[in-house]
Parts: C-alpha cells; structure tokens; sequence
C-alpha cells in the first residue's frame, strides 16, 4: 500500500470510527474521500458516460470503445447500503467497462436509512428486468458488485430466481458484504490488520440498513443459494469482511453452485477500487474480465 492509499484510508478509519452526525455529512464525507483517490489515477480514456431511467432506477451507462455486441454488465456500488454513488464508483467502473468490454449499467439503487432494505433490492431487480425487457440476452449479462453491492449483487439474485425471472450467466464481487450478523472469525483474527473497518462499524451500518429486518434473514450468507449462476468471489486476506466471501463459496458450492474463490494475502477490503492500478488490482480486474467473458462468451443479444 503506498503511503498516498495509507493516508486516504486512516482518514476514511476516523470517519468510521466518529461518524458525522447527518447521513448527507456522511455521504459527503464519502464522496470527497473516493475524490481524492480517484486524484491519483490516470482518467480511463474513451469511456462514455450516459444517465438513464432504467425502469425508474436512476443509473448511468458506461460504454467503452470496443464492446462486445451484446455483452452488458449491471454494477452495483459499494458503500455499506447507506452512502456511494455511481459517481464516487465512477473510475472503477469504466475499468471494468473496459476490461469487460462490455456496456456497463452502473444503478443509483436506494440507500439507508430512507430507504432501508428491501428497498435496494427491489430496484436491483426492477432494473435488471427493465434490461430484459429492452431485448437485453441474458445470457451475455453478469452482475458485479462491491462491499454491500456485492451483498446486493447476490441477494438480488436469489430475488430473481425466486421470481422465475431468467438470470444473468455469472456475477462477480469484491469484498461482499454478506452476514449483518458479523459473526464471522475474521471479525476478531483480521481485527488488527484491517486498516478501516472492524466489527463495531459493520453492525452500525447494519441496524441503519435492517430498521428491524432480522439480520439472519436479510444476509445473503444464510440464503437457499441452489441454482445460481457461476460466481467469482474476490476477497482480500486481512479484511475483517473475509470470512463472509470464504463461507459463503462453502455453502454455494455445498449447494452445488460453481465458485471460483480468489483471496489475495495481505491485501484490505475493496482494493481494486482503491488501488486499481497496483499489480494486484489490475490482476483483480483482469480476473473479473476473464471470468465475465468464459460465462458470457461472445453471444450478442440484443439490447
């Protein structure tokens, strides 16, 4: 980690750990962190950026200069169901649009505490059936997520299949959330060496997101997981948040998912966003690339 990234995340630690006294401040707070990361990377060049209404979610399209014809990645941001925009998400997105090559619907899904869970699951779900409906093949779609949005990445599809509504041909996340218990081992083993979040923070953000949802039923981790597609779970070694990726690829593959876990030593949670340009997270994004493009291969569908 250089000692540019040091400074940045014990900055957002203090804000954790004294939260400001609004949600907006919060946000803010937030917005001029992911500000100042993205300060100190070179822009992505010719990626276009285009609002939508996607089905009454608000969004934006990301397209890079050489799609795939057909190949449509739905990205769901991070920032602990409560803060974290497509704009603070902005450069990791147009990285994954071109590494993916691949359209990208990056969703303004709704946060916590206006609109607590399902809230933000219910437009996932309205979004992506928004995309099928626009011709949209599903069979060139993947889902990709962050932190909470990659939670919501795979709560949204269990929602879906529960629907009968035909999923994607893979997902990928980054330091899921996926247990507001936090009642994994890392919590306490990863305490030290996690360099902004620990197990106080995680059940905050929580009680602001459930308003009184059972933790147990809202996580994903606990879910009927059957019949989901190919998943890429990427997780970095010393985040307190480990043991939710690592539990949750036991009980996918129990259930007869394919899994492809990828932990990366020594690294924190959300690297790829926050470093994207290190050996590790471009080796992250490129396994997010590579896994996307073997499931949704070169079928075309229309969109």
């Amino acid at each position: 980690m250089t000692d540019r990234m040091e400074a940045i995340l014990a900055e957002l630690k203090a804000m954790l750990d004294n939260p400001p006294t609004t949600v907006e401040g919060f946000r803010d707070g937030w917005a001029s962190l992911m500000d100042k990361v993205m300060s100190g990377l070179e822009p992505v060049p010719d990626v276009r950026r285009l609002a939508v209404d996607a089905g009454g979610v608000d969004g934006a399209w990301f397209e890079p200069a050489d799609p795939v014809p057909g190949r449509t990645v739905v990205f769901l941001h991070g920032g602990g169901y409560a803060f974290g925009s497509t704009d603070t998400h902005r450069d990791f997105i147009a990285r994954i649009a071109v590494a993916c090559r691949a359209r990208v619907l990056a969703l303004d899904y709704g946060l916590a505490p206006e609109r607590p869970y399902p809230a933000g699951v219910d437009d996932v779900t309205k979004a992506y059936r928004w995309l099928l409906s626009e011709g949209q093949n599903p069979a060139a779609v993947a889902i990709v997520g962050d932190s909470a949005g990659g939670g919501m990445t795979l709560a949204a599809l269990v929602r879906l299949r529960d629907m009968g509504v035909p999923l994607p041909a893979a997902a990928a996340t980054v330091s899921a959330w996926l247990d507001f218990e936090a009642s994994g081992d890392s919590m306490e083993t990863c305490a030290d060496v996690d360099p902004f979040i620990n197990r106080e923070v995680v059940l905050m953000v929580a009680q602001m997101y459930l308003q009184g949802t059972s933790a147990k039923d809202a996580s994903p981790l606990y879910a009927d997981l059957r019949d989901l597609p190919p998943l890429l779970l990427i997780a970095g070694g010393n985040e307190v948040l480990v043991d939710d990726t690592r539990r949750f690829a036991a009980a996918a593959r129990q259930q007869g998912v394919p899994v492809q876990l990828e932990v990366y030593d020594g690294l924190y949670h959300d690297f790829p966003l926050f470093e994207p340009t290190t050996a590790d997270g471009k080796d992250a994004i490129s396994r997010i690339a590579g896994f996307l493009g073997t499931h949704c291969g070169d079928l075309a569908g229309s969109s």
